[in-house]
């Protein structure tokens, strides 16, 4: 599996505020970098600077690996359309991230565990690739197994975030992925075209 290995927290006082919807996360009460001078530091972010800010909160947002990343920017390239819609719709497609957006975990990372864990099915079938792009109209649904978990009925009862409008939920336990037809239905704060001027460089 693709981890990521560095300090989740750390990540978002990084990058300014919390990508993985933790209340406690210390970037809510200290949206500035880590470390002792991190609040005084306030330099101006040259061109690269912020492109490669964007590109770093769009990668931890899904919690990928640049390699991974990268390869994701290629296939979004070569389809038609703009470049940073098609990756934002392709990373919004991915398995992980749909198991988050209909609340069956707290955040992308425990998602990925489900489904690398065989905890999810895809028209009933168990899959466990993270990556795997939903098709539209597909059923996504928990095993009987998970469906008792602990940690998956907190997620369903927080109040943190909501389901997104491309997803229908038709119990506690499974959700149809409808498929995305505008991006502006995507909750994000990213600025893609940062993202696409970095790689084209």
């Amino acid at each position: 599996m693709n981890k990521i290995r560095e300090r989740k927290h750390g990540i978002c006082r990084r990058v300014g505020y919390c990508l993985y919807n933790s209340p406690k996360c210390p970037s809510v009460k200290r949206a500035y970098s880590p470390g002792q001078q991190g609040k005084s530091r306030g330099r101006k972010l040259t061109d690269y600077g912020k492109q490669l800010l964007e590109k770093q909160k769009l990668k931890y947002t899904y919690g990928m690996r640049e390699k991974q990343f990268r390869r994701f920017f290629k296939i979004a390239s070569s389809k038609k359309g703009a470049t940073g819609e098609n990756l934002l719709v392709l990373l919004e497609s991915r398995l992980d991230n749909i198991v988050y957006r209909l609340k069956f975990a707290t955040n992308i990372f425990d998602a990925r565990q489900m489904v690398s864990h065989k905890h999810i099915l895809i028209d009933k079938k168990r899959t466990n690739i993270p990556s795997c792009i939903v098709q539209p109209n597909s059923k996504i649904s928990l095993t009987a197994e998970a469906k008792k978990f602990s940690r998956v009925q907190i997620a369903m009862e927080s109040e943190e975030k909501e389901v997104p409008a491309y997803l229908k939920k038709e119990d506690n336990f499974s959700g149809v992925f409808l498929g995305i037809k505008e991006i502006s239905e995507i909750p994000t704060k990213i600025e893609l075209s940062h993202i696409v001027e970095l790689y084209s460089k």
